[in-house]
């Protein structure tokens, strides 16, 4: 433990004595982008940007600077927060230009072991060959009852919340969502059944509740770590995964379950291989069964492939459940729409019955325009992962949608960013650009995503209907229609069973713990927490 505060004292020192050197080194070339004053040389203006209520402050920013502004960090350290089109494309199309910094690859491996989302370059590419067949929609239409048997699992416990008198009960919707999201990881992806909405006897389904809300949520002193990290070398970043604190300790174990139970998969997924028998329809069996065929040169390793599982599980999990838990919030807010969207599931399961069939098909959730926009604007409104930090590798020249004025007045289309700037790539920002989405661009609208009403596609950006919630470029999320699946499936459930509404006396406000999670205003503990009163639905 003396050692680990010496090597951090060390790096503290570090920092303050280099800050300065980057401060004026990349004051020539940032001074005129416009941004807001300091408030502290300590701080910057990070504890603005990224404590209390996620996006207030940062919004005014955008709209007063522009799309692309200027924001201080820790000990005088300028970064440039990007939220414009064509800049965005560019940063994200481009890795090689704009890796993420060292320091952020770290947390990666923390978080996630050796897996795609801790891959670069190279890495990356032989990783992603690997699993994008994987989560090809053909593929994922074969898991849809995986994803409909969880939903009305959820559903249907639930409804075990009321008593036989009872018309309304409010409840925590978020440990419900998140359950339900890892039983979907553990039947569709995994062929493995968590059954974490049955019993909280599953230590590694255990492990994951409220992982990133109870080790990630941020304060004043978090900040000062950060800037501090990343000055520091990759070998003195590594004995920070051994610091002796609640929230690491809670991370090693949810890391060292994840592995045990990533080994005893892969193992039995290799077995039915070598048995000559027919992989099953689970995404894990078909990564398996992929890297097994490919060529040695390009294959990963049994600890890449291991590593694969808890990157599956924390992204696929929080994300996801963390955007139904806001969508289900929306709603709640507008007992209209909810009552347009139910009846549009009834007409659905109305046709899906007049065909023949008894139950939906995957083919159905195409055909659901109003649901597909409710989705769209939860996606674009309240993105679970609002930002990602690059790191430039070298001088470029990148291009800009919107002009924005300097502080000399000058009118650029492009701007100059300096090898070592950190881009702050603004995603949540960009899913709220006026120029892009409309004047209402901060409303909840889902009639932007009318036919009749066109959206600017100056730059295609983004995986999914021009937003950059699932990110960009060759590192954008591959597994984001197993999440639009998913989703829709837990709407379809919930909305067809209950509705919701918003209970009296409750706010909801949005915080920072690497996703966007949502925490009840007043609260102190800041826990992640959406009471919702439900009532069922007549039939």
């Amino acid at each position: 433990m003396f050692t680990l505060l010496l090597f951090a004292l060390a790096g503290l020192v570090l920092t303050l004595s280099t800050s300065v050197f980057f401060y004026y080194q990349k004051s020539n070339s940032l001074a005129n982008i416009r941004g807001p004053l300091s408030t502290s040389w300590l701080y910057g203006n990070m504890r603005e940007f990224s404590l209390g209520e996620y996006g207030v402050r940062a919004f005014q920013w955008q709209k007063l600077y522009g799309s692309v502004y200027k924001l201080m960090n820790c000990f005088g350290e300028r970064r440039l927060v990007v939220a414009d089109q064509k800049a965005l494309q560019f940063v994200l199309g481009n890795p090689q230009l704009f890796p993420r910094a060292p320091e952020h690859k770290e947390l990666a491996r923390i978080l996630m072991g050796q897996g795609i989302f801790w891959a670069e370059g190279p890495d990356h590419k032989r990783h992603r060959t690997v699993m994008q067949p994987s989560f090809a929609a053909s593929q994922l239409r074969a898991l849809f009852p995986c994803f409909q048997e969880t939903a009305r699992m959820l559903a249907s416990q639930l409804q075990n919340k009321f008593s036989t008198n009872e018309e309304n009960v409010v409840e925590d919707i978020c440990p419900w969502l998140h359950k339900a999201a890892l039983d979907i990881i553990g039947t569709a992806a995994f062929g493995h059944p968590f059954n974490s909405l049955l019993s909280d006897e599953n230590a590694v389904a255990r492990s994951y509740h409220n992982l990133l809300a109870d080790s990630m949520t941020r304060g004043p002193l978090s900040i000062v770590v950060d800037a501090i990290l990343q000055y520091m070398p990759v070998t003195l970043l590594r004995l920070f995964d051994k610091l002796p604190t609640k929230a690491m300790r809670k991370l090693r174990t949810n890391r060292a379950l994840t592995l045990g139970l990533a080994k005893d998969l892969v193992e039995r997924k290799l077995e039915v291989l070598k048995g000559g028998m027919e992989s099953e329809k689970d995404v894990l069996s078909q990564i398996v069964h992929a890297n097994v065929s490919q060529d040695p040169q390009t294959k990963m390793t049994p600890v890449e492939v291991y590593s694969q599982v808890s990157t599956i599980m924390l992204a696929g999990e929080e994300t996801v459940a963390n955007t139904a838990i806001w969508a289900l919030y929306e709603l709640a807010q507008d007992s209209e729409l909810q009552d347009k969207v139910r009846e549009e599931i009834r007409e659905t399961y109305a046709a899906a019955h007049a065909r023949g069939d008894t139950d939906l098909c995957a083919t159905d959730l195409d055909n659901m325009p109003l649901t597909t926009a409710v989705m769209k604007e939860t996606l674009r409104f309240h993105p679970a992962l609002p930002m990602s930090l690059r790191k430039a590798a070298e001088d470029s020249i990148v291009p800009l949608a919107q002009s924005i004025t300097t502080v000399s007045g000058e009118v650029v289309n492009e701007i100059l960013i300096p090898a070592d700037t950190i881009v702050i790539a603004n995603s949540a920002g960009y899913n709220r650009l006026e120029s892009v989405w409309g004047p209402d661009a901060h409303l909840f609208n889902i009639s932007r995503w009318a036919k009749e009403r066109k959206i600017s596609h100056d730059a295609t950006l983004g995986m999914y209907a021009n937003l950059a919630t699932f990110l960009s470029g060759p590192r954008g999320c591959i597994g984001y229609r197993f999440a639009l699946i998913e989703f829709q499936m837990f709407l379809i459930e919930l909305l067809k069973t209950f509705r919701f509404s918003i209970p009296p006396g409750i706010r909801i406000k949005r915080e920072l713990a690497l996703v966007t999670i949502p925490v009840v205003d007043g609260d102190p503990t800041r826990s992640q927490r959406m009471p919702l009163q439900l009532s069922l639905v007549e039939e």
